[in-house]
């Protein structure tokens, strides 16, 4: 009995050390390791409040009576005579007079009409010749072979006729017109008398008798006064009181078993790994980078939920590909570089090396708010060719349909160029946090 008592004690131990002791929270630092297997637990709970009688102290008022003197202001009548007096203001007088104002008056006179002989020309036309005229065309002897033997024959001469239009004969022939034409107006101006009222506010002084009279106040004054008060004080007791008790209550409890496979594709890959499980379940893998470190990593989730009445458990398999940044993206500092526009082509050099099957890259070309061409070119569209330090990009922007560039009065253009590699099926970007492996720039080129 005593026996299977301390074995139960044992197991009541263990698990509320094993509760104690779950993690929310796992931190891996990864040095070549395979894999790492845990367990975390996280719980959703919820804070409720219970009503509880606690003992307290409470205050009642109980009356007393003592003798107490004290100031107490009062008021008394005071009156005065005020004599009589003359009380004097100012007063205003509309006052209006009439002037005579001259204004000027103004009429337009038209003018006189004026009149003059114009010599002016039309013109005359007549026809002369003209009619059938004939000419005789003279006979001759047209000859031709026939079956060997030369035949001849005579025409005669022939009179032709044909008929010729007249020739028009033209003329200017003056001839005179009256013309008249109003001459110019005057204005005639008079000055007119034009009666106005102008009034104006003039002061006088008024005065009034006043006559004597009795003027009261309350003036306060004073008095010590001393009688028998009642007063109160607060005289503790004993109580019950009723108190909102908070507490907590588990609604769900999460646990999860976690699996991450590491897959390192080079060397000095030293980083850091956190996973997290909330409160609501939630799961999430967050990268950190280490100083030093070239990893770029890669991940893959498959998280399964199995909920179960308050019980929510999880399996999660995380598998993260590690890489040097050297081998996928090794773009230096200076980025993109050279850029040099042509009217059917634009070249560019990128500072460094990339996997041109995994890129994609984004070219807009634009004068002033005019966008000539703006396109996302596929691997196929675009050729590189790395020379061991940069690697040159070249693009045939005709046979892309871009518009031949240039212009009369200006060449320069705005071209704006990102350089962004895909990695989607290795898995999404756990490091660097950069969130992607791009590079780009904005110059402004001339089109030659």
């Amino acid at each position: 009995m005593i026996s299977t008592a301390r074995t139960l004690l044992v197991m009541v131990m263990m698990l509320v050390m094993s509760i104690a002791h779950a993690e929310t929270s796992k931190t891996i630092n990864f040095e070549n390791q395979r894999e790492e297997i845990f367990d975390l637990e996280n719980w959703l709970k919820e804070t409720r409040y219970k009503t509880e009688t606690v003992d307290s102290t409470c205050y009642r008022s109980e009356a007393y009576t003592e003798y107490v003197c004290r100031d107490v202001t009062r008021y008394r009548q005071q009156c005065e005579t005020i004599p009589g007096h003359q009380e004097c203001r100012t007063v205003y007088d509309r006052v209006c007079r009439t002037e005579n104002r001259y204004e000027n008056e103004c009429r337009t006179v038209p003018g006189e009409q004026q009149c003059r002989v114009v010599v002016r020309y039309r013109q005359e036309c007549t026809t002369s010749g003209g009619g059938q005229q004939c000419h005789t065309i003279p006979g001759e002897v047209q000859c031709r072979v026939v079956n060997g033997e030369n035949r001849c024959t005579k025409i005669p001469p022939r009179e032709v006729c044909e008929s010729r239009p007249g020739q028009q004969q033209c003329r200017q022939v003056p001839y005179e017109e009256r013309e008249c034409s109003a001459g110019p107006s005057r204005q005639e101006c008079r000055q007119v008398n034009r009666p106005h009222e102008v009034c104006e506010n003039r002061s006088r002084q008024q005065c009034d008798w006043v006559p004597a009279e009795q003027v009261c106040r309350q003036v306060p004054y004073t008095e010590n006064v001393c009688g028998n008060e009642t007063l109160y004080r607060q005289v503790p007791y004993a109580c019950k009181k009723d108190v909102q008790v908070p507490y907590e209550v588990t609604l769900k409890t999460h646990q999860a078993n976690v699996q991450v496979l590491f897959d390192a594709k080079g060397a000095d890959l030293a980083s850091q790994y956190t996973v997290n499980l909330s409160t609501k379940g939630d799961l999430e893998i967050l990268g950190k980078e280490i100083a030093g470190s070239k990893a770029v990593a890669f991940v893959k989730r498959d998280v399964k939920n199995e909920a179960q009445a308050d019980l929510n458990s999880i399996k999660a398999v995380y598998k993260v590909a590690l890489y040097n940044k050297a081998d996928l993206f090794s773009v230096n500092e200076k980025g993109i570089s050279n850029v040099d526009l042509g009217k059917r082509s634009l070249s560019f050099v990128v500072n460094g090396k990339f996997d041109q099957a995994r890129s994609t890259l984004q070219v807009k070309i634009a004068k002033k708010d005019d966008v000539k061409f703006e396109k996302t070119l596929k691997p196929s569209q675009f050729k590189t060719k790395f020379d061991g330090a940069v690697t040159r990009v070249d693009i045939d922007l005709e046979s892309l349909g871009a518009p031949k560039l240039g212009g009369l009065f200006t060449k320069k253009h705005q071209v704006t160029l990102k350089l962004k590699m895909d990695y989607s099926d290795v898995g999404d970007v756990l490091l660097p946090k950069l969130g992607e492996l791009a590079v780009g720039t904005s110059v402004e080129a001339e089109a030659d």
